[in-house]
């Protein structure tokens, strides 16, 4: 994985920046990551932990807003990002655990972050093989 270009406030409210195969000190913070339903802004999903797990695969996910808090504030329904955070924690998934429709979804929100080493994962894996997007027609058989 090629180096990310970042930067970050540390705890005293100072910017670093640099690779992030170099700021050892950005790995190691913490970051909470914060789901709001568009229709419910009220209504919030968190999730913690730290930017070790969420730079451990290039996505799209430090496109949305970051606070001075280190809060990554997105705008939609988590879905299947606790499964997402399990797999950038530990580094497996265990697809068999799933049923289709969260197999379905998490193909979708795989692409939508655009996390490019779990899309590699979930193209090697025959169970994600099987799934049918649910905005695709299927085919219908005739009676």
């Amino acid at each position: 994985m090629r180096p990310l270009s970042i930067s970050l406030r540390d705890s005293n409210e100072f910017f670093k920046s640099g690779s992030s195969e170099g700021l050892d000190f950005i790995k190691k913070q913490k970051i909470v990551v914060i789901f709001r339903q568009p229709e419910k802004p009220e209504e919030q999903y968190i999730f913690n932990t730290n930017w070790e797990a969420i730079l451990k695969d290039v996505s799209n996910l430090l496109t949305f807003q970051i606070d001075e808090h280190n809060r990554l504030y997105i705008d939609r329904l988590p879905r299947s990002f606790p499964h997402i955070l399990s797999y950038l924690e530990s580094g497996t998934l265990d697809f068999s655990a799933l049923n289709e429709e969260e197999r379905r979804i998490l193909k979708e929100d795989v692409e939508f972050f655009q996390f490019r080493n779990l899309q590699e994962v979930i193209k090697g894996s025959s169970q994600m093989q099987q799934i049918v997007p649910s905005c695709e027609p299927q085919a219908m058989e005739a009676a």
